[in-house]
């Protein structure tokens, strides 16, 4: 038991899941994304044809990250911006590392937008499903959660031998399953310029 913000006693259950009561003893209800949720902002400028794989969330560094916990993400809000030349093709989607090792690695998506045929210059997207959650939970190689048929499957790119970046010249981890990735395929060259946050929480 310990003490919480606002009056809140926090007790802990068998399974180490927290429990919130009141000083006088009830019950606090509340939605969980609105007390515990984090941000996590990535922006990036790409101008060549090509695949680029960005790190969003290192799932297992506490330190550098906001979240508190390591066992898996909960996603609430997504929001996405794309400003690119009129000419620039392409998509943008956001998965999960489900499987890796020193050669390649599994990722599974959980949300993406197009622009192959999009003339537009700007782009903006956003998507709350709170008090919904999209709960990115990885047992045994696959979301436990989600069923998604967006895959990418043996992606050399991604390997626990190489770092990759959150955001164009961001700081960089190795990525791990459970961690968020976000994959940009460029079709045609030009300047395509992106700024994406998620609102997110952790869970032991």
């Amino acid at each position: 038991m310990r003490n919480g913000e606002g009056g809140r006693v926090i007790l802990q259950d068998s399974n180490n899941d927290e429990i919130l009561v009141t000083n006088d003893g009830e019950l606090w209800v509340t939605e969980t994304e609105r007390e515990f949720n984090v941000h996590a902002l990535m922006a990036g400028t790409v101008s060549l044809a090509n695949t680029y794989w960005y790190g969003f969330i290192d799932l297992s560094d506490t330190i550098n990250w906001p979240h508190d916990h390591t066992g898996r993400i909960d996603i609430s809000v997504l929001y996405l911006n794309i400003d690119k030349a009129i000419a620039a093709r392409g998509n943008v989607a956001l998965g999960v590392v489900t499987r890796i090792d020193g050669t390649s690695g599994d990722v599974e998506f959980v949300g993406g937008h197009s622009f192959i045929q999009n003339d537009a210059p700007s782009i903006d997207i956003s998507v709350n499903i709170s008090p919904s959650q999209l709960k990115c939970g990885v047992i045994g190689g696959t979301l436990t959660n989600i069923k998604t048929g967006v895959k990418a499957l043996t992606v050399t790119a991604l390997n626990t031998g190489t770092p990759i970046s959150f955001g164009t010249g961001g700081p960089t981890f190795i990525p791990a399953v459970g961690d968020i990735v976000m994959r940009l395929i460029t079709t045609t060259a030009g300047d395509v310029t992106f700024f994406s946050e998620l609102a997110y929480h952790s869970h032991p």
